[in-house]
């Protein structure tokens, strides 16, 4: 019976020190909330200018933006008519445009091209000599 009654007050103590710790963390946790909110409210003209001064530069981006497609519309807008190609680091990267009625026309090439050539079940083998 003894070492029944020795666990249960084991038990108890130690339900009892994990009490008073959460305790203490909770009042600590609350004491920083308050140094935090306190370090707010004294400095919220610090804030409001860090805000405004993140929408300036916000504002200021999205103009420089808009203004940048603009002119690149009007830059592609003069090569409607011409086929160019952009290349990029020696070729790594590249981009092609070109006006619509000459990619009709490469289709129909490539379509023919692939008429003309001659498949294995026709018959006609040729020997390499």
């Amino acid at each position: 019976m003894g070492k029944l009654s020795e666990n249960a007050l084991f038990k108890s103590i130690t339900v009892a020190f994990l009490i008073l710790i959460l305790h203490v963390l909770l009042i600590g946790g609350v004491g920083i909330l308050v140094l935090l909110v306190s370090g707010i409210i004294n400095h919220t003209a610090w804030f409001l200018v860090g805000i405004a001064l993140l929408a300036v530069g916000a504002y200021m981006l999205y103009k420089r933006i808009k203004v940048d497609s603009k002119k690149l519309k009007e830059a592609v807008g003069d090569l409607r008519d011409r086929n160019v190609e952009i290349s990029l680091l020696g070729g790594v990267a590249t981009m092609k445009i070109s006006s619509s009625n000459t990619d009709i026309n490469t289709r129909q090439i490539t379509s023919d091209r692939t008429r003309l050539l001659t498949s294995p079940a026709s018959g006609n083998v040729q020997q390499l000599t």
